[in-house]
């Protein structure tokens, strides 16, 4: 592990261990194995990701990563995904909202066809290899086929609490939301393919998902090749606050420089052409 992969691993670890726990985590007050992902104590859609992001998290293996840490974290991912889970079900539509106050579940109760709870579920369905996983991917398949797909595509909700009627564009009830997201398609349709494709058809010990669900190939499948090292990259840790420099490359100083010169032998020559042309109309 390189010392600028250390540094990262150090960052990711001071966070989970301090702020998720402490700031981004809500337990239900009656069943706290149920643990919602929360931002500014309000559950979040938006953060479902964390319980893949944690679990993934808990499979690394480095000197910080004891057995006991990686149960600790991956019991805690669980009990996020419990939390997202619970959001689910408690809706009539069985589709989780954008943000609500655990309690009374007041708030954006809106479903905006979001991938994060998806992809939750298939990274903990590709590390565990349960059922249970793809059975509450087939339920919220199953939901969004019943109240978001319309005529001409598939639309989020306005409320999760108080479906819409019929299979028309308004949907009567709560209605519908007039629009379909690229991200449904790149991502949250993705996920529930892979979830029940075969098990190494896209594999988490092969590849890597970005953040808009792209599989990119571990650097570690790359048998003998030649891997540049991502020297300008440089993360450190300062106290309390997370500082991440990134020196520019030396190639990209070279052609800024030829840019500036460029610019400047443009302009010359086009206060030479200039005098040129007025000299004449003077001497007239």
């Amino acid at each position: 592990c390189t010392p600028v992969l250390q540094d990262m691993l150090k960052l990711y670890d001071k966070i989970v261990q301090g702020p998720l726990r402490s700031n981004h985590v809500i337990r239900k007050g009656s069943d706290p194995s149920i643990a919602y992902p929360a931002d500014h104590y309000r559950y979040h859609q938006l953060v479902c990701f964390l319980p893949g992001l944690v679990a993934l998290g808990s499979s690394v293996n480095h000197h910080d990563n004891t057995i006991e840490r990686k149960a600790t974290d991956f019991a805690l991912a669980e009990e996020m995904a419990r939390g997202c889970q619970d959001m689910y079900e408690d809706a009539t539509t069985g589709l989780g909202p954008e943000e609500v106050n655990v309690d009374n579940k007041r708030g954006d109760r809106s479903y905006q066809l979001r991938p994060e709870y998806i992809e939750s579920v298939f990274i903990l369905y590709q590390l565990t290899g349960r059922e249970e996983y793809q059975d509450i991917g087939w339920q919220i398949f199953q939901s969004i086929e019943k109240f978001c797909k319309t005529k001409t595509g598939y639309t989020g909700l306005n409320d999760v609490y108080n479906p819409p009627n019929g299979n028309d564009e308004e949907g009567g009830g709560g209605g519908r939301v007039d629009n379909m997201p690229s991200y449904f398609l790149a991502e949250t349709l993705k996920y529930l393919l892979l979830l029940f494709a075969p098990d190494d058809y896209v594999s988490l010990d092969e590849f890597v998902f970005t953040t808009e669900a792209h599989p990119l190939m571990r650097a570690s499948r790359f048998k003998g090749a030649a891997l540049a090292s991502p020297s300008y990259i440089q993360a450190e840790l300062a106290r309390d606050v997370y500082l991440v420099h990134a020196r520019l490359p030396w190639w990209l100083f070279c052609v800024l420089g030829f840019v500036i010169v460029l610019i400047g032998v443009v302009l010359v020559s086009l206060r030479k052409k200039k005098r040129l042309v007025l000299e004449p109309l003077s001497k007239d």
